[in-house]
């Protein structure tokens, strides 16, 4: 398969993920067609990690990342891309299962359809929870417009109550 990793951090450059049938996964420049990275599918260390963070204007989140660590280079960090935000959260389709490190920043990203597919290349898909496919999503964003909802009920609630009282007596 191939991946078109695309940078987010400064100084990261764009790269192409290729893992063949034959077990090798290479590692290029997409700019200049050098050779960053190569080795065996099993020489290649594949890290479930999170990076969170918060942002000026309230967007929290929970990146899950995987990070690739090859022989003699440095480790590349990959996030999935967000599917937007709701809430004040962005929304991230795939989940760790279970408690992963935190990691800083990722150093490149893709979708999260491909990001799916590259975690199941290195062995970790049955660590990954697909809250789309499992409607968690949906059932979060249900939860919050109820929420809201009630939190305006009581909110009117409390207004009438205090219009009352004072112009009862």
């Amino acid at each position: 398969m191939r991946f078109a990793l695309v940078p987010v951090a400064p100084a990261a450059r764009p790269l192409v993920l290729d893992t063949g049938e034959g077990g090798a996964v290479t590692v290029t420049d997409s700019n200049s067609g050098e050779l960053v990275a190569s080795a065996e599918v099993a020489q290649v260390t594949a890290t479930p990690a999170n990076y969170r963070y918060m942002r000026l204007e309230s967007l929290n989140g929970t990146q899950p990342l995987v990070i690739l660590e090859f022989p003699g280079v440095e480790p590349i960090s990959v996030g999935a891309r967000s599917m937007g935000s709701r809430w004040g959260d962005d929304v991230y389709r795939c989940v760790w299962r279970d408690r992963v490190r935190i990691d800083k920043k990722p150093t490149h990203e893709i979708t999260d359809a491909e990001w799916l597919a590259l975690v199941g290349e290195f062995g970790l898909g049955t660590a990954v929870i697909d809250e789309q496919a499992s409607g968690r999503i949906e059932r979060r964003e249900r939860f919050n417009k109820t929420k809201v909802f009630l939190e305006v009920v009581l909110v009117l609630f409390v207004i009438a109550l205090a219009a009352y009282l004072h112009f009862s007596k």
